[in-house]
């Protein structure tokens, strides 16, 4: 999906949530809405961090098992690959879990802030939006300037 697309997308979806949140007469709405715009990402980003996690607490198991098969160690036998190899591929274990802990939790890391991106680009859109439908003789509290700052400053704190 293109960028002005994914915008347009989840601007709807955040638009539809918020609608029906507000009009069943719940309370925060908006950090309702948004929660369950983004949901399934969420839910992909937690089980990524648990994921990554299991594999950060996997490590001291197989390097314990690799300190072990080094104390047993055959002493006066010849060196064959036969004899090496569960030291070999525990070695390639810790190496693989290690790299995809390293690769998921930094994986998480772009997602976690693309999707704080996405998430503040739809509640300014969904805020303008509202904003724009509303005359200039209602809001006479406010300058355009000021709602704009507002906008910003409050999308930036779910960010």
């Amino acid at each position: 999906m293109r960028v002005k697309e994914r915008v347009a997308h989840d601007l709807l979806r955040l638009r539809t949530r918020y609608e029906a949140r507000k009009a069943a007469g719940k309370n925060h709405c908006l950090m309702k809405a948004t929660m369950a715009t983004f949901k399934c990402d969420l839910i992909m980003m937690t089980f990524g961090s648990i994921v990554s996690t299991l594999l950060n607490f996997l490590s001291p198991f197989i390097v314990l098992k690799l300190v072990n098969f080094i104390d047993e160690g055959v002493s006066g036998a010849p060196l064959t690959w036969e004899s090496v190899q569960p030291g070999v591929i525990l070695s390639a274990i810790l190496v693989g879990s290690q790299l995809g802990s390293y690769y998921i939790y930094h994986y998480i890391g772009y997602k976690q802030a693309l999707l704080g991106t996405r998430a503040s680009n739809a509640i300014v859109g969904l805020i303008y939006s509202k904003h724009a439908k509303i005359s200039t003789a209602t809001n006479k509290q406010f300058e355009s300037g000021q709602v704009v700052n507002f906008v910003q400053v409050d999308s930036e704190r779910i960010y």
